[in-house]
């Protein structure tokens, strides 16, 4: 099943950007919205919402969520990034202060 190497625009569902101008589209929308939302891209029936986590004001990694698409609606997403931007502010907090030691 991993056998081969995957490509960018592979798609995986009918949702999955394949166009290399809509997907970048959708990066500059993510870098101004502050979060990412996953619709059934790669995997039917499941949605995401991501947000980053910094360190030293640089993405290091990224706080997520996936579930069914009956618990993550198109109308929650904002309320969903936002409760995962204060664990992302929280994970920085904690690196901040560890680095301080």
């Amino acid at each position: 099943m991993f056998n081969r190497r995957c490509s960018l625009f592979d798609a995986y569902t009918t949702n999955t950007f394949q166009d290399s101008q809509l997907f970048r589209y959708h990066l500059k929308a993510i870098k101004e919205d502050g979060y990412a939302f996953d619709d059934e891209e790669r995997m039917v029936g499941i949605r995401c919402v991501a947000v980053p986590v910094f360190r030293n004001q640089e993405v290091i990694g990224a706080l997520a969520i996936a579930a069914p698409v009956e618990q993550i609606s198109r109308k929650n997403i904002k309320q969903i990034a936002t409760k995962l931007d204060v664990g992302s502010e929280a994970i920085t907090k904690e690196i901040e202060a560890l680095e301080k030691g």
